[in-house]
């Protein structure tokens, strides 16, 4: 059987490398992002362990050091001690907001990795975070200086480091920022209180268990705390999910792959045996049975799977070192040393399984009707369904235009074809660049028009009602509120979310809300939702530094966001204060805030805003990918296609030919019957794609709240005119090319098929 099978395979070699490649591609896909969900997971989980992350994080107000009572708890392995604080520097006199830690000298927990440098020995020396120290071009021995309540403090660079708690930058308000600074400095330097610990556990299955005995330390000495897993941190859980989104797009768009692949392969197979009829004839007749010739096809389908499944293993490898090399160290700035590529083997088994399922049931009905043909029907020549001829031959419309409507029509088979494969396509290219599209335009929406301060200020320490007239005196300053932001850990049953809460005025013209409900309990962003479990209505428990309270779920935020929650008070004292600027005059009152002593830092909204937008921005790099994807595909598939059409209009083009048409006549009729069908396919492929885009965006329920899809014309648009230019360009290559032979040899082919 092999021996016909390699004719077979000779003989129909470029059909079968276009089929070979998407089997390989789809699979690919699919291994690669599936393992690049398990390499960055290793990635992280190396960090950690080389670092000594810390497993249970535990923020309070300032007190002393209560480290050494911490450590005889049952379950502590090791502890350190911190007091982290808010910061701002001056680059070209710009203020940059940032992090300073305070840290213990030598062996800590959550320590960080010496890129350059050293580590601190002790006096001003500071130790800056890759991001920051990139971005502003520091230098090891540069002198910087740091403003810490208000307060510069002279500091000489000694180290630049990475810190896997600050992959992402994340600002005290819990949003995601472009340009933020870290910095550590020993421990006695700017206070000798802390409000900080960090905690290892000796059995990390024991971690809530653990988590729970300091809630109940610190409780019993009045000490109120929010106590961190480290997994539930912010910054965790965004890596998580970002990673998730690479599982989540291979289970989404391998399964459509994998269906264009199967139908290429329909096709193809079904040509084939349309070909073969006098060799089945030949075989039947010779006494081969029904099963015999039934599985000889369904071993060439499977033979070409594997073909693939083999080619994807080297594919799935370079598209796993691509987005890791792209996403891990590129975008985040993990360095190279901490990256795990772990290609699974398991995930391409998974994969083979998958394709030859799809190629055992694209070839069962092809293989099956070559399988029932009687010798006499096997011996009868195949001729194309030509039903659009009857139709078009007494009208009065030119030959090339009949030959249009005619392969449109009278092929319904690769028409269908035609349209089902371009609308896939397109729909998978849609639906990831409408994913990040719509992300992009909630964002948008959040701080353009829900958010109308424009500056947000923290104090030193809270204020009371003085400290906000003082902020209403700045020239510029149109209408201030008190605010009061901090980190909580919600309670719901048996699970917990980290959150940043918000502290607002009852009647607050600060922010518009887009609510499921009033506001007389906590409003909560719909992923804290998700996570908990929880709706409308429930009871949930708040631990906040300041205090531990009992309210209700009083609505879920429908805009987008991310682990948030809001209260509203009559607030007297606050730690901070929203601004509402008059236009054009921000610069002006940032100034006057820094010579006020009581501000210890200040945002602008749409530094907030632009962070969010600068980490989309990262991920078009993947979208733009995404889509040469699509355009090979669509070369590939297009081009088999046209390959088959070419030959099933030999007849056509030798009349035409002898008629004196040219080829570019003939071209022309072949590119305008493809734009037709490509039209065609656009329609079924925007309802499709702005599905799957909202079926993405739903995986990440637990990072943040999806914003609704949007139908971006300009998405939409680019994405139509590629697929559109390039199967025109692949038409007009495969026919050019084919175009080349002569009407003798033309006529050859016609007979060898009848």
């Amino acid at each position: 059987m092999m021996k016909p099978l390699l004719r077979d395979f000779k003989s129909q070699k470029g059909w079968v490398i276009a089929i070979v490649i998407l089997i390989a591609l789809s699979s690919g896909i699919y291994s690669s992002f599936k393992s690049t969900y398990d390499s960055g997971i290793a990635s992280l989980d190396n960090a950690n362990e080389k670092l000594n992350s810390a497993d249970i994080i535990v923020s309070v107000m300032p007190i002393n050091d209560l480290s050494s009572d911490i450590r005889n708890l049952s379950g502590i392995s090791m502890v350190s001690s911190a007091f982290v604080i808010e910061c701002y520097t001056f680059i070209n006199d710009k203020m940059i907001r940032g992090e300073i830690n305070c840290v213990e000298l030598g062996e800590r927990v959550n320590n960080y990795y010496i890129l350059r440098g050293r580590d601190l020995e002790g006096g001003r020396d500071v130790v800056v975070e890759h991001h920051y120290a990139d971005k502003h071009s520091i230098e090891i021995g540069q002198e910087i200086s740091i403003y810490i309540n208000g307060n510069a403090m002279n500091f000489k660079v000694c180290g630049i480091c990475f810190s896997p708690n600050y992959i992402y930058l994340i600002s005290p308000e819990g949003g995601i920022e472009s340009d933020f600074g870290v910095f550590f400095v020993p421990k006695d330097v700017v206070s000798e209180f802390i409000n900080t610990f960090y905690m290892t556990v000796s059995d990390k299955n024991k971690i809530d268990e653990v988590a729970s005995e300091l809630k109940s330390f610190f409780r019993g000495r009045g000490i109120d705390t929010v106590v961190k897993p480290a997994d539930k941190t912010f910054s965790h859980t965004a890596f998580r999910e970002d990673l998730g989104a690479m599982s989540s797009l291979a289970n989404l768009f391998t399964p459509l792959l994998l269906a264009i692949s199967a139908f290429l392969l329909f096709v193809v197979l079904s040509r084939l045996i349309e070909r073969k009829r006098h060799e089945i004839a030949t075989l039947r007749a010779m006494g081969f049975s029904k099963w015999n010739i039934f599985f000889y096809y369904l071993t060439f389908s499977v033979l070409a799977v594997m073909f693939g499944i083999v080619l994807s293993i080297p594919i799935s490898s370079w598209l796993l070192s691509f987005m890791m090399n792209y996403w891990g160290v590129a975008v985040l700035g993990i360095p190279s040393q901490f990256v795990m590529y772990e290609l699974n083997f398991n995930h391409i088994a998974y994969s083979a399984i998958f394709a030859i399922i799809f190629s055992i049931l694209s070839a069962f009905f092809p293989s099956y009707r070559a399988s029932s043909f009687t010798p006499a029907e096997a011996m009868r020549p195949y001729i194309a369904s030509r039903k659009g001829a009857r139709i078009m031959s007494k009208s009065s419309i030119s030959p090339t235009k009949k030959l249009i409507f005619r392969d449109v029509i009278g092929h319904g088979a690769k028409s269908i074809s035609t349209i089902v494969v371009i609308a896939l396509l397109l729909s998978l290219g849609l639906s990831f660049a409408l994913s990040m599209s719509s992300i992009e335009e909630g964002v948008k929406k959040r701080f353009n028009e829900n958010e109308i301060w424009d500056i947000k200020v923290s104090f030193t320490t809270p204020q009371n009602i003085s400290a906000i007239n003082a902020l209403k005196s700045i020239p510029g300053v149109e209408e201030v509120e008190p605010y009061t932001g901090c980190d909580a850990e919600i309670f719901y049953k048996n699970r917990s979310v980290i959150i940043q809460l918000h502290e607002l005025n009852k009647d607050t013209k600060m922010h518009h809300f887009s609510l499921s409900g009033n506001h007389y309990g906590i409003i909560i962003s719909g992923d804290v939702a998700y996570r908990l479990g929880a709706s409308v209505g429930d009871k949930v428990i708040l631990y906040t530094p300041f205090e531990i309270n009992e309210t209700r779920i009083s609505s879920i935020s429908q805009e987008f966001g991310s682990s948030e929650g809001y209260i509203f008070r009559n607030l007297t004292n606050s730690s901070g204060a929203l601004l509402k600027i008059r236009n054009g005059e921000i610069g002006q009152v940032e100034k006057y805030l820094q010579d006020l002593p009581i501000i210890k830092s200040w945002v602008r909204k749409d530094e907030l805003r632009d962070g969010w937008l600068y980490l989309m921005n990262e991920y078009y790099g993947m979208v733009y990918a995404w889509d040469m994807v699509i355009a090979i595909l669509v070369v590939i598939t297009i081009g088999v296609f046209t390959f088959i059409s070419m030959r099933e209009r030999e007849w056509d083009f030798v009349i035409l030919k002898s008629m004196g048409f040219s080829n570019w006549n003939i071209r022309h009729s072949g590119i305008w019957g493809t734009l037709l069908l490509s039209l065609i396919g656009i329609l079924f492929a925007i309802p499709l794609g702005m599905h799957l885009a909202t079926l993405f965006n739903a995986t990440f329920k637990n990072l943040i709240s999806p914003p609704p899809t949007v139908l971006d014309i300009n998405v939409v648009a680019f994405r139509s005119l590629l697929v559109i230019g390039v199967s025109l360009l692949t038409v007009f290559f495969v026919m050019t090319s084919n175009l080349k032979r002569k009407v003798a040899e033309r006529l050859r082919q016609v007979f060898e098929t009848m």
